[in-house]
């Protein structure tokens, strides 16, 4: 037996539907753009929440309560509307209009109130040390880097600069958590089946992005873990292993 993974203090939930409509993923992303709207100007509120808690956590060492569940509020909505249409896609269900916790939805989203924050950390926790965390998420998250050059690859120099057919480096592509999903997605169109193995897998990409993102928004002071919880609950993958 081993000891048992501890849990970070955010929890991100994601029940897959065992009866996935094989074609319904197709349009899911139209029937999502209410959502989208709605949080469109919610995260324009989350921000100006996580500025006024920058203030208040630097002088009282405190996320204001009501504060704190609202910025969480709106993480659950985007997570519910993420699950359901983009990734991993995991249901048929629609998300509900709302900011509180459903234990009923497939999805959902907890994140344990502080009752007291480091006042200094707050200066350099969301920029300088979430840097690693920044770029690992930016490495499955982000689009691929891709070379690209002219004239067929046929290289003639002609001084600094002057090259005809140059390589260069730019974003192209898609991320690699985009691309899991597409695979999964056009395996449930073909087969009728969503792969276990995927869909934790892209559970646990999307648990690590959420856990950046609380700890970025001042949420929380622990650092978030370099480890990969995959499945459905942090409980399946903190459970110990025989």
């Amino acid at each position: 037996m081993q000891p048992d993974t501890p849990t970070y203090p955010v929890r991100v939930r994601g029940d897959l539907d065992p009866a996935l409509s094989r074609w319904q993923w197709i349009i899911k992303w139209i029937l999502a753009i209410p959502h989208i709207i709605v949080l469109f100007f919610l995260y324009i509120a989350y921000f100006v929440v996580t500025v006024i808690a920058f203030f208040a956590i630097l002088f009282t060492s405190r996320y204001p309560r009501g504060l704190f569940d609202f910025s969480v509020g709106v993480m659950r909505w985007s997570w519910r509307v993420r699950f359901y249409a983009f990734s991993p896609a995991g249901t048929d269900r629609y998300p509900p209009f709302s900011l509180r916790s459903d234990e009923n939805y497939p999805a959902d989203l907890e994140v344990d109130y502080p009752e007291q924050l480091h006042r200094w950390m707050v200066l350099i926790k969301w920029w300088l040390l979430a840097l690693p965390q920044y770029l690992i998420v930016a490495a499955f998250g982000g689009g691929l880097w891709r070379w690209g050059g002219g004239g067929g690859g046929h290289r003639h120099h002609h001084g600094m600069g002057g090259e005809h057919g140059h390589w260069m480096m730019g974003m192209g592509g898609i991320s690699l958590l985009t691309a899991l999903v597409l695979i999964a997605l056009i395996g449930l169109l073909f087969t009728g089946r969503y792969l276990r193995g995927l869909f934790d897998l892209v559970m646990g990409l999307n648990r690590w992005s959420i856990r950046v993102r609380a700890y970025a928004s001042l949420m929380r002071d622990e650092y978030p873990p370099f480890r990969l919880d995959q499945g459905a609950r942090e409980s399946e993958s903190a459970a110990p292993a025989e």
